[in-house]
């Protein structure tokens, strides 16, 4: 009985190394991915192209219950701005909740320990002097600058790269040394209006991605990265949600953003 035993465990060992059964929990090549707050990305994730990249979307999670626990068995966290203070019935706006302040620890514990964060416009929570946007202040590649001070509009706005070193690419065409590819390389026309939105200025360390550039040639930054000071990385989106444009360059971005996310060290 030892013998065969021993044996089973011997072609068990075997077929683990090589990759034909894994551990429970272990999921090689999967990505997985969870939103917190307002979802508007199930459609888009949930889809046949994104499980083909490995995509594996576990929905959205309460911010109530967000705990590092939860926390770790995902690879991305989509954080939605403004909404992930109050979800699912659950209020979490006020900045000097003792939930809010868990809540938020948790997520900069979670880039700091090596995670990797969607933040599409600025988390905010109420305070005594109004509304509060630097909470997250220490993940963030961008600094809250306060307010236009005239209404801008952008309409039909090319979404031009800073660097030509965007990693994200149009659908299909996923090879980061194919330049040509790039989406925000000045040809991707969008249809956003910044009225009133919150005016974001690049931190320290941190790099540009993106920039919204009118036809008038005024430029807004869009997109932006953080430095290598984190362990994890953190990606913030300012006036543009994947969700909510164009579909073809909406899903590729996206669905490149979490590739980039996945394979980024820092």
């Amino acid at each position: 009985m030892n013998k065969y035993f021993a044996v089973f465990c011997v072609l068990a060992l075997a077929l683990l190394v090589s990759g034909c059964v894994s551990l429970p929990g272990s999921d090689a090549g999967k990505l997985k991915v969870v939103t917190i707050g307002f979802d508007p990305y199930l459609p888009m994730i949930a889809s046949d192209d994104f499980k083909a990249e490995g995509v594996e979307y576990a929905g959205a999670m309460i911010p109530l219950v967000v705990n590092p626990a939860a926390l770790k068995g995902f690879d991305v966290v989509i954080l939605n701005g403004a909404n992930s203070c109050s979800a699912g019935g659950f209020e979490l706006c006020s900045c000097t909740d003792p939930k809010r302040e868990k809540f938020r620890s948790t997520i900069i514990d979670y880039v700091k320990d090596g995670g990797k964060v969607v933040f599409v416009g600025f988390p905010v929570c109420n305070s005594s002097t109004g509304l509060r946007r630097d909470e997250f202040a220490e993940i963030l590649p961008v600094t809250y600058s306060g307010p236009n001070k005239t209404i801008t509009y952008y309409d039909n706005t090319r979404l031009n790269s800073s660097s030509g070193q965007l990693p994200y690419y149009v659908p299909g065409r996923l090879d980061p040394a194919d330049t040509t590819s790039l989406v925000f390389a000045g040809v991707t026309n969008l249809s956003v209006t910044l009225e009133g939105r919150p005016f974001a200025s690049l931190a320290p360390g941190a790099n540009a991605l993106a920039y919204f550039v009118s036809y008038s040639g005024t430029r807004s930054l869009a997109v932006a990265e953080s430095g290598s000071e984190l362990k994890g990385k953190a990606i913030f989106f300012g006036g543009v949600n994947p969700a909510k444009i164009d579909p073809v360059d909406g899903r590729s971005l996206l669905l490149n953003t979490l590739l980039y996310l996945h394979d980024a060290k820092n």
